[in-house]
């Protein structure tokens, strides 16, 4: 459970890294879908990152999202004294930001008792699944925004189809990229240390 100063630290800090990214099509992006104004923003900020597994109770998935990142950011840091400079850390902050979003859509409250909220799936989420349905929002906002780069967009749609890591887990691809097996390894870390919370 999240209390509300928990809760105030972790939406400054996502609009924090909001603002550090420089590329102009990520940017944009990702403030259209969570930035303040955002047409995700109220719901991203108080959905749960699972039904049960990890990060289950209201504001999961914007914890579960900013603590990919952090991953992300420190391994980089760390990978750059190893000559990975080549990493595209900003297309894996954005990942980071969206790759759960589809889950706004996967959970619905079935039951609050005890102060615990209890989960359940929607018929979209039984239907379509988050990762799917991620990829699927991110994709059609992609095509709003005037000159995305192409590559980019495939780069970024490969590591949210591919974030699950394996067919068992219930990835839709497998990864083929730097980013998108870095991206995987960032993710499965912070659901494995969370399970159960």
């Amino acid at each position: 459970m999240i209390n509300e100063e928990t809760h105030n630290f972790l939406t400054n800090k996502l609009d924090d890294l909001l603002s550090r990214i420089s590329n102009p099509h990520l940017s944009e992006l990702c403030y259209n879908l969570v930035g303040k104004d955002g047409k995700h923003r109220e719901e991203y900020l108080i959905a749960p990152a699972a039904k049960g597994f990890h990060h289950a109770y209201p504001g999961g998935l914007l914890e579960h999202s900013l603590e990919v990142a952090d991953f992300c950011i420190s391994d980089y840091e760390l990978m750059k004294r190893y000559k990975y400079e080549s990493l595209d850390i900003e297309l894996m902050i954005t990942a980071a930001l969206l790759h759960d979003i589809g889950k706004i859509q996967e959970y619905v409250v079935i039951d609050v008792s005890d102060d615990k909220t209890y989960y359940g799936f929607t018929e979209t989420g039984k239907m379509i699944g988050h990762l799917c349905l991620s990829a699927l929002w991110v994709y059609s906002e992609i095509e709003k925004i005037q000159n995305f780069p192409h590559e980019l967009q495939e780069h970024l749609s490969h590591i949210l189809l591919s974030h699950h890591g394996r067919v068992e887990w219930g990835t839709a691809v497998l990864p083929k990229t730097k980013e998108a097996e870095f991206f995987h390894m960032a993710d499965h870390r912070s659901a494995t240390i969370a399970k159960g919370y």
